[in-house]
């Protein structure tokens, strides 16, 4: 097979822009950076390390984490093709989640981003998988044709490893021989229910870690519908290229809400529309069902509170917002 095109690199540097020379010193012979990295690590941290618009800059601590990073994957793909569980919940959204990331690293290809592409295939598809399977997943089938995508979309910066999985997988020829997969269906609100999750875990954490606060309950408040309400008149303003303060705020007295309440909100809203994009989920009832999740991983009680909610020590239940609800710890 002839290539259909070769791109070609900017420079090779040392760490502070030199030139590699004998002289200079920062030299590392190609047979012996090969064998002493190995060769899918090298081109892995050629693909990573920098956008191929830029120069690179040679770092033999930073490919030696590349190794490490191959060696993980590998390890972590040796322990996937053991599992042999059946279907759940959460094998939609892995699906999706691949999927999306598969998309990333479809339209970063066709503009030579090898390192936005890499970084999906090597580290987000990877973080992917192991939430999976953290989050109780184990569906046989559904682990096997993520993996199989995975191992054909690593194969053009990593071909050997490809190889060694592609024939462990229990796969006939040669994976580089294979079509490139293409991305699915992507359930969009699979994702921001579970990105929902994934966050507010994480803001408990960074509560608990500042606050060095070891809680006994933790409370949370899902947003209130008045804020909800809002959101889908400002995504329908922005459809129509109308999003503003002044007529967000005519429609929400339209509608007759507390103008007070309103503009405060308002006014953060348009601004985090700018970063993100809103769709109405259930937050209340998606979290209500990840309790015992949410509770394993802090280690302790937990209480899913909506805007109906009696019990409220700190007034968290205003502050809480679409898709970040607010937190109060007790200790």
């Amino acid at each position: 097979h002839w290539p259909r095109g070769i791109f070609v690199n900017w420079w090779v540097t040392q760490q502070q822009g030199e030139k590699i020379s004998k002289s200079k010193g920062g030299a590392e012979p190609i047979p012996g950076a090969s064998k002493k990295y190995g060769v899918d690590t090298m081109r892995l941290y050629y693909a990573h390390a920098a956008s191929p618009f830029v120069d690179v800059e040679w770092n033999g601590d930073a490919v030696e984490q590349y190794k490490k990073r191959l060696i993980r994957i590998w390890n972590f793909f040796e322990k996937l093709i053991k599992v042999d569980g059946g279907k759940s919940r959460i094998d939609e959204w892995l699906i999706s989640a691949f999927n999306k990331e598969l998309k990333s690293v479809e339209e970063a290809m066709k503009e030579y981003e090898f390192r936005k592409a890499s970084n999906s295939i090597y580290f987000n598809v990877y973080s992917i998988l192991q939430w999976y399977i953290r989050r109780g997943g184990g569906n046989k089938d559904a682990i096997r044709d993520v993996v199989e995508k995975w191992i054909k979309a690593m194969a053009p910066f990593t071909p050997h490893i490809a190889e060694e999985m592609w024939e462990k997988l229990g796969k006939d020829g040669f994976v580089s021989l294979q079509e490139y997969p293409e991305a699915g269906e992507i359930n969009e609100e699979v994702l921001i229910n579970e990105e929902l999750l994934i966050k507010t875990i994480n803001d408990i954490e960074e509560i608990k870690k500042v606050t060095k606060i070891q809680p006994k309950k933790v409370f949370i408040y899902v947003a209130p519908q008045w804020k909800w309400k809002i959101v889908e008149i400002a995504n329908e303003l922005k459809k129509e290229g109308k999003l503003n303060m002044k007529n967000l705020m005519a429609e929400a007295k339209k509608i007759g809400m507390d103008m007070k309440k309103a503009s405060k909100y308002a006014a953060k809203l348009i601004e985090d529309m700018k970063k993100m994009e809103f769709k109405r989920v259930n937050e209340f009832d998606y979290l209500k069902e990840a309790k015992e999740f949410i509770e394993k991983e802090i280690g302790c009680e937990v209480e899913i509170m909506d805007e109906n909610a009696t019990y409220d020590p700190a007034s968290k239940k205003e502050q809480a917002m679409p898709l970040r609800p607010a937190i109060y710890i007790e200790s």
